[in-house]
């Protein structure tokens, strides 16, 4: 339905569901993906559905190295949401996560993106030394992710091209694209796997953002369109005073 313009029907027939307690976590996922008004969301999570449900829910989007976390959006500005969805998918809260490439830690970054990271976003070249350790390998996951928001103007689907496959990927993927509406962006994608990676991360930033909102931001909300152009990208900051 919302393929075909109906979307606020499509919503409101949700969210009758939701209250039921006939929509399963995924579904409810996709609705508050919809912008659903804050009054909602909440309810959705905690208080109409059954425990069984709830406890699904709890083991599903579990919140480890809280206090590291927090130290990071503290720096950077970076919503929790985000960085927990995507540490869950790219290591699965396994500090010690190794990829083919050569990706390290919780946030799975390499070592030359992490001393750049390091170098010119946080200005602590020394951080990259510690890059396997959560506390550091969080803070500068944290900064690309607040370096990549100010590339794409905060479109979190090109954000997560860019986390992904790299900032050059998602700059070209913004080129060739950019003309498209958000949805469409994300199925045209020549990478099917950083399609995938796009729909897991913002579908597990939704539910972090639902059950632990403790900034009161309300639901996750994603642009309809692509911005036209390109913000800056870990461009050298005169050093503070």
């Amino acid at each position: 339905m919302g393929r075909l313009g109906m979307t606020a029907k499509a919503r409101e027939q949700l969210i009758t569901l939701a209250y039921r307690g006939m929509l399963n976590t995924a579904d409810i996922q996709l609705l508050l993906s919809m912008g659903i008004s804050s009054r909602h969301h909440r309810e959705f999570f905690r208080g109409g559905l059954d425990s069984d449900v709830n406890l699904q829910l709890t083991d599903r989007f579990k919140r480890p190295f809280l206090n590291e976390v927090q130290a990071a959006c503290e720096q950077t500005g970076v919503d929790p949401a985000l960085i927990y969805a995507v540490m869950q998918v790219e290591s699965g809260f396994n500090p010690r996560a190794r990829s083919s490439a050569g990706a390290i830690g919780l946030m799975q970054l390499l070592r030359t993106t992490a001393r750049n990271v390091a170098t010119i976003s946080l200005q602590d070249p020394k951080l990259a030394r510690t890059v396997g350790r959560p506390s550091s390998n969080i803070m500068i996951g944290a900064a690309l992710l607040q370096e990549l928001e100010s590339l794409f103007h905060g479109h979190l689907p090109l954000v997560l091209v860019g986390y992904h496959a790299g900032s050059g990927s998602g700059k070209r993927f913004h080129r060739n694209f950019r003309h498209l509406s958000t949805d469409l962006l994300v199925e045209v994608l020549p990478f099917r796997q950083t399609t995938r990676y796009i729909k897991r991360v913002i579908s597990l930033t939704a539910g972090y953002r639902a059950l632990f909102d403790a900034d009161n931001q309300g639901p996750l909300r994603l642009p309809l369109f692509v911005p036209n152009d390109l913000g800056p990208f870990l461009e050298k900051r005169p050093p503070e005073v």
